[in-house]
């Protein structure tokens, strides 16, 4: 944890620090050193960090409200530097609603909806990122009381992670959330059963 939290402390100063001008050198010299760059590979580091610190806060730990401020944060650093649509975004939200089991649904509707539409769009459909994303809307979908709808997505996401990554850790995150799908919906024996396949 203090290897993580020095990291991180010196990537928040940099980040911090105005950005210079590059000088001009050439473009292919100006492109690879580039402050804007140097600031995203800043941010891609940060958030790592944050994210490797908030598991070790929230799983080990038991800091569960400190462990959600670093995923904020880190989420709040991907979209600054990468945009909602990027992977790395779409990413981090995915990590951050792992944590929000606690938060009202609309609120973890409205955030899984804009991942998954921005997914739809920028990240090819058999990527584990995007079956993260569809099956973690999916979820929120049938907590929502949208029960046919997510678990549409959610079996669609089991189909696909299955067909292109076997019985990897992505069939496993997403069989154990047509698991809960199954279970808020109330298809408890649908849902026992998910769960002894995941498992």
């Amino acid at each position: 944890a203090g290897v993580v939290d020095a990291g991180l402390g010196a990537a928040d100063e940099n980040l911090r620090r105005p950005r210079q001008r590059a000088p001009d050198h050439g473009a292919g010299r100006r492109l690879s050193g580039h402050p804007r760059l140097d600031h995203q590979h800043l941010a891609d580091l940060a958030i790592e960090g944050l994210q490797q610190r908030a598991r070790s806060r929230g799983i080990k730990g038991g800091r569960e409200a400190e462990a959600l401020a670093d995923v904020r944060e880190a989420h709040a650093l991907a979209v600054k530097y990468f945009g909602e649509s990027d992977r790395r975004t779409l990413q981090a939200t995915v990590r951050l609603q792992a944590y929000l089991d606690d938060a009202p649904i609309a609120q973890r509707l409205e955030l899984t909806g804009n991942a998954y539409r921005a997914a739809l769009t920028n990240i090819d459909r058999t990527d584990p990122i995007f079956i993260e994303v569809q099956a973690a809307h999916g979820g929120n979908l049938c907590q929502a009381g949208q029960g046919r709808e997510g678990l549409e997505l959610l079996r669609s996401a089991v189909d696909t992670a299955r067909q292109r990554h076997g019985g990897g850790i992505i069939t496993e995150r997403v069989l154990q959330a047509l698991q809960w799908g199954l279970l808020s919906t109330g298809d408890v024996a649908a849902g026992l059963e998910g769960a002894r396949e995941a498992y």
